[in-house]
């Protein structure tokens, strides 16, 4: 398209040139070369941070209750001391109104987890082993439980 304008400091008039702005392609859209690469190079990145994880963690005592037989611990013969020497010292040592409490507690937890940065996921299972024992004023035996029922390993 040709227009006319002044020069300034001329006295005549000079064709001028000017192209629509669509025509050099100013508003073409741009493709851009490096948006697949660089959708890759994203993804790759968030995969490396990505990952997974799996712990175990041991709290308490050691179970040694369980290594030993049942008859081990005989009410009314027991002492406080037979057993702080067998199973060595308790978790928690409790008073009561009528004698005193020996409690044995191990916990076991087993988990594992998928971690990303916007989701993450997780399982835990956690396994108590307890045991308890009931003694007199005179530091003797008069009851004693164990738990049993040991769920199988968690995975």
């Amino acid at each position: 398209m040709l227009s006319c304008g002044t020069v300034a400091g001329a006295a005549h008039v000079v064709p001028a040139r000017i192209e629509k702005a669509d025509e050099v392609g100013m508003n073409r859209p741009k493709i851009q070369r490096g948006s697949a690469a660089g959708l890759i190079v994203f993804l790759c990145a968030l995969l490396t941070i990505a990952g997974c994880a799996a712990f175990t963690s041991e709290e308490g005592v050691e179970n040694r209750w369980r290594d030993l037989p049942e008859a081990t611990f005989r009410p009314g013969v027991t002492t406080q001391a037979d057993v702080a020497v067998l199973l060595g010292p308790p978790s928690q040592i409790i008073s009561l109104a009528s004698g005193t409490a020996f409690y044995y507690l191990r916990e076991e937890r087993k988990g594992s987890g998928f971690i990303l940065i916007v989701y993450n996921q997780g399982t835990q299972t956690i396994r108590y082993d307890r045991a308890i024992f009931f003694f007199d004023e005179s530091g003797i035996l008069t009851n004693h439980a164990i738990r049993n029922d040991i769920p199988p390993d968690a995975p």
